[in-house]
């Protein structure tokens, strides 16, 4: 999991060398910044095919477990 500052530069590079390296990466694209939200928006694009990209939100909710209402584990 990659987030950071100036996403279309210090980010992608990480990004990139990541994925050359071998790893399955996963970009936190609100946890990620940069200069204008056109280069925010032209790094994510460039990045697509080198990375899955998801929210902090939608990472949580793929770490941690769902609870049903009653308290009891589901889906794990």
């Amino acid at each position: 999991m990659i987030c950071g500052c100036v996403t279309d530069q210090c980010v992608e590079h990480a990004v990139r060398d990541g994925c050359d390296s071998n790893f399955l990466i996963t970009l936190i694209t609100d946890a990620t910044a940069t200069y204008s939200e056109e280069r925010q928006q032209a790094a994510e694009r460039a990045m697509s095919g080198y990375c899955r990209k998801r929210t902090t939100q939608e990472v949580i909710d793929e770490i941690l477990p769902q609870q049903s209402p009653h308290g009891l584990q589901v889906g794990a």
